[in-house]
């Protein structure tokens, strides 16, 4: 059962009664704290255009500086016949970047720094000099993604961080990557589950994957749960 395009339920039936083998469920956020942009988010400051963010989760804020920073996430659209559509953006490429204040300029910056969202973690997207029009970013997602006749109305949009995962340490011994919390546990998930598709197994077993802010308590889960099989709430 997929929910809202982001939480997806699967789960394999066992060969014996529930009541008798039990139920195996396993369970993990397929989303990642991270900027997110703001419904208008278009900043002028100091001649660049930057974009006005919020801090989705309980994100590091530090380690966001100094990135080159990708857009991806979903775009709600208006085609040519009036119809509205959802598709999947990604950038890719680095459009974005957080900069530090120079040293010389923040003698106190490795000294008990604290950190604004609001004011300091906005990335800078571009040049916007002279009496040059500021671009809705609106239209960027449109020209970038769409076609002219579609008419962007609503997204939800991260940054990430473009630099790929590697296995560090003298003996590769360390997976260092962004967003390790909870995609690792996702693609756990997916891989352990595909051996029960061809397999009998006794037990019934269930995979949850699902965006945490969509799900904020148990009872919600258990809701979802109860939806996806038919099967008595207590065994749940």
């Amino acid at each position: 059962m997929v929910r809202n395009g982001s939480s997806i339920v699967a789960f394999v039936a066992g060969s014996e009664a529930v009541s008798k083998a039990g139920v195996r469920i396993v369970g993990a956020h397929t989303d990642s704290p991270c900027p997110m942009l703001k419904p208008q988010p278009e900043m002028q400051k100091g001649g660049f255009s930057q974009l006005g963010v919020e801090i989705y989760g309980g994100a590091l804020l530090n380690p966001w500086f100094d990135r080159d920073l990708s857009i991806a996430g979903r775009v709600v659209y208006k085609d040519a016949n009036q119809e509205l559509k959802q598709t999947l953006v990604n950038f890719k490429e680095p459009v974005a970047t957080i900069p530090s204040l120079a040293i010389h300029l923040d003698r106190k910056a490795n000294q008990d720094r604290t950190i604004n969202p609001q004011t300091d973690i906005p990335p800078i997207l571009k040049l916007n000099l002279g009496n040059q029009k500021s671009q809705s970013f609106r239209d960027i997602l449109q020209q970038q993604f769409l076609t002219a006749k579609d008419q962007v109305l609503d997204f939800e949009l991260c940054l990430f961080d473009t630099q790929p995962a590697a296995m560090v340490g003298l003996e590769k011994e360390f997976l260092a990557s962004g967003r390790l919390d909870n995609l690792l546990s996702c693609f756990v998930q997916r891989s352990t589950q595909l051996p029960w598709i061809f397999t009998q197994r006794p037990i019934l077993k269930r995979k949850v994957a699902n965006k945490s802010s969509e799900f904020p308590s148990i009872w919600q889960n258990v809701t979802v749960l109860r939806d996806s099989v038919n099967a008595p709430l207590a065994i749940i």
